[in-house]
């Protein structure tokens, strides 16, 4: 009965982390928009006729759909209309959203951020990336480390060997005590030898059971994987995870992947000598007050922290912008009081 109740603890231990690490596939899997605006075009002046709303898995290759702002991109596609800028966080671990106009790729689970596109799907179904992503998941949670093969290796050896030597302890204990080599008062009273050779016996099973050689390693390798991607870390399979304790130096890309993924203020130069500090920090925090780039959180956030500096808290008043335009990929301008706020880049 213990053996039997260690065996099946090991297999209930497997089974909660398989369910458990589901959880990181499942949350990928949740990236994908469920549904989406499909657009019927006149076939000969390309003008938009009828905008229809479909479930994601109906989406066909060459399909014009309809991303609006703050949307997911359904599939992976081109964009055939607008300008817009896309978060691909989930993919590439940027921080800062990417300008898309047409002609430019975008990719399924990513999100739009600001602007209306239009896109022509160009993989659907198991061909996106989201879909490779998952797919890659799985493979790498099922696939045997190399040391689980040297397991099951010794697990093949090992398991008969035991049988053998747990009936040699077996028949060797039986025929002492038929032989009367053990004292009778050895043997429990209502026994016998047959039962009391199995008291010796069994024990050789239980003690050497090889049940942690068969679950430890493969449970190793699925909790692993399952956290590297709950952490937005693809580990392609046992073989990688088993390697990865060899590793003596790192090379990162690019410098997204060593900061925090949240832009932040560090530095700032005035230049015009007619807007004093305090002016120029109310002026552009007001404008970026209702913005939801993340450029324009981190200067909200940094000209709040200077307002405050020295200030009692309601003194810190920001005005709400009006005649706000927002220019994807180049920047923002608006109205605040009187005075006319552009914020951008040098493009």
């Amino acid at each position: 009965m213990l053996l039997i109740t260690f065996i099946m603890f090991g297999r209930l231990l497997s089974f909660a982390a398989k369910g458990k690490n589901a959880d990181a596939i499942t949350k990928l899997l949740a990236l994908q928009a469920d549904a989406v605006v499909l657009l019927m075009l006149d076939d000969r002046t390309g003008e938009v006729m009828e905008e229809k709303e479909i479930d994601v898995n109906l989406v066909k290759k060459g399909d014009i759909l309809k991303i609006m702002s703050g949307e997911q991109i359904p599939t992976d596609g081109e964009i055939v209309f607008g300008a817009t800028s896309i978060d691909q966080s989930m993919l590439t671990g940027e921080a800062v959203p990417v300008a898309k106009s047409v002609g430019d790729e975008v990719i399924g689970g990513t999100i739009n951020k600001e602007g209306t596109i239009h896109m022509k799907a160009t993989r659907v179904g198991a061909e996106t990336a989201l879909a490779c992503i998952v797919n890659l998941v799985e493979e790498a949670q099922n696939e045997k480390a190399p040391i689980q093969a040297i397991a099951d290796m010794i697990s093949r050896i090992f398991v008969p060997v035991i049988l053998c030597l747990s009936g040699l302890t077996f028949a060797l204990w039986l025929i002492l005590t038929l032989a009367g080599v053990v004292p009778s008062d050895w043997v429990p009273g209502g026994s016998n030898a047959f039962f009391f050779a199995c008291l010796f016996g069994i024990p050789v099973i239980v003690i050497a059971c090889p049940c942690s050689l068969a679950l430890a390693t493969p449970t190793a390798v699925m909790v692993g994987t399952g956290v590297g991607a709950r952490n937005g870390i693809l580990i392609k399979g046992g073989v990688a995870l088993e390697l990865a304790h060899k590793v003596s130096a790192v090379l990162f890309d690019k410098t997204g992947t060593l900061t925090s993924g949240r832009p932040s203020v560090t530095d700032f130069r005035l230049f015009a000598e007619t807007v004093d500090e305090d002016e120029f920090f109310r002026l552009i925090g007001s404008a970026e007050s209702g913005s939801e780039h993340p450029l324009g959180k981190a200067i909200h956030d940094f000209t709040k922290e200077r307002l405050s500096e020295g200030a009692e808290e309601d003194a810190i008043r920001l005005e709400t912008p009006h005649d706000f335009v927002a220019a994807p990929g180049k920047g923002m301008s608006c109205s605040v009081g009187e005075r006319r706020v552009l914020i951008g880049n040098r493009l």
